[in-house]
């Protein structure tokens, strides 16, 4: 473990401050996490661009990318063959749910956002009712501090999504953590195939927050396995 860098990418709020609880779990880690500008302006290799230049001094690494992120992690490989492997956790390649054909990004304004951060929502799509009180407040707090405009523009990128591609020509070792409690992301929009591995954690989408011990004992078993040269 403490050989390896392994650089955190955020889910779709880009701040990187849901992976505290995540990074105290292996406080030995040699761990970089990056942060996305509030920029709805950016397409998804703009993102991969940031990472890109954000990873430069710690090289090589191994790439953790949490939902939003898988994709970006994906293109960021195919161009940078010094990151090693990619975890892809509670992520996805091409549309993560069919609702986000039906719904007019346009019309997504504040008070929705406010609504759908509601502390019951929160539990029931994010997490799970045993989640505690406080990782539930800093998931509401971290998702509501986001910017509207950011939110749609994320959110389009979704939409678009198809980077099936992408993931068949990956040439490193994957691991996709799937949770087995999602509410956000249907199974089978989960990657598969390929070099990689699909590891199965008990836990709501937000799996890396709400599970952080499981995720990491699946990440050391694989990494152990197919990244020993690291």
């Amino acid at each position: 473990m403490t050989g390896k860098t392994w650089v955190l990418l955020p889910g779709l709020d880009g701040s990187g401050l849901l992976f505290e609880e995540f990074v105290r779990c292996r406080p030995r880690a040699n761990v970089s996490i990056v942060r996305y500008p509030l920029d709805p302006s950016w397409r998804l290799d703009d993102y991969v661009d940031h990472v890109e230049a954000a990873i430069e001094a710690v090289l090589p690494c191994v790439v953790v990318a949490e939902s939003f992120s898988g994709p970006i992690a994906l293109r960021l490989q195919r161009r940078n063959r010094r990151v090693a492997g990619v975890v892809l956790a509670a992520s996805f390649v091409e549309r993560p749910n069919p609702l986000l054909g039906l719904v007019p990004l346009e019309s997504i304004g504040a008070r929705w956002q406010h609504a759908l951060t509601s502390m019951a929502l929160v539990r029931l799509m994010c997490l799970d009712f045993h989640a505690s009180a406080g990782l539930a407040s800093a998931v509401q707090r971290v998702v509501r501090a986001l910017p509207i405009e950011v939110v749609r523009s994320r959110l389009r990128l979704l939409r678009d999504l198809d980077e099936r591609a992408t993931l068949e020509s990956l040439d490193v070792p994957w691991l996709a953590l799937v949770p087995r409690s999602d509410r956000l992301v249907p199974f089978s929009a989960f990657p598969a195939g390929g070099l990689g591995e699909v590891a199965s954690v008990d836990g709501p989408h937000f799996l890396l927050q709400a599970r952080p011990e499981a995720c990491w004992r699946s990440i050391e078993a694989w990494s152990a396995e197919r990244l020993s040269g690291i």
